[in-house]
């Protein structure tokens, strides 16, 4: 079958699932950062989002998120983290987020990989469960995190990440 036939057959996937955060108890974990995005809501504020899979210990597999505007309040803890998994406090347009697109900047290929310690940490208020994720440090940067069979959520190698969000590419194949 041509690449061609294979484009034209195959079906159109489906719109994603949306994620949702685990529960957990209240700890500390240690974890690969799966997913980080910055967006504009309509509003027109901006949010970023960090998706953290624990790789360990009982909660192995289960997802965390740490999700927090940016504000003249919250930017300082903003740059903090991307301090601490980067080296660096990137630059805001076209690095951070791309503005006039209203996305995620090239510093997504710096983060997704990390493998962090995280915290959660979950309070009562009126009556109902509000948790907080806090990055607590660095444990490997993301592009030392990238091994061939390792996969943070537990997949087999073929279900792992694609190259694209830091999985692993054989390339002794290519003929180059």
């Amino acid at each position: 079958m041509t690449y061609s036939e294979m484009w034209n057959e195959t079906p159109t996937a489906g719109a994603p699932k949306e994620r949702e955060m685990d529960e957990i108890p209240d700890g500390i974990y240690d974890g690969t950062v799966d997913d980080f995005s910055c967006f504009r809501a309509k509003s027109g504020e901006w949010y970023v989002s960090w998706w953290v899979a624990i790789d360990n210990g009982l909660q192995r597999g289960k997802l965390l998120q740490r999700f927090q505007p940016v504000t003249d309040r919250s930017a300082g803890y903003v740059k903090a983290d991307l301090q601490m998994v980067t080296g660096r406090v990137p630059g805001w347009d076209g690095d951070l987020v791309i503005e006039s697109q209203g996305q995620t900047g090239p510093v997504k290929s710096e983060i997704i990989g990390a493998r962090v310690r995280v915290r959660q940490k979950s309070r009562q208020y009126q009556g109902k469960r509000y948790v907080d994720v806090y990055l607590n440090e660095l444990l490997t940067p993301a592009v030392a995190s990238r091994a061939p069979d390792v996969d943070p959520r537990g997949r087999e190698p073929e279900e792992a990440l694609p190259a694209s969000r830091g999985g692993y590419v054989d390339t002794d194949d290519i003929p180059f």
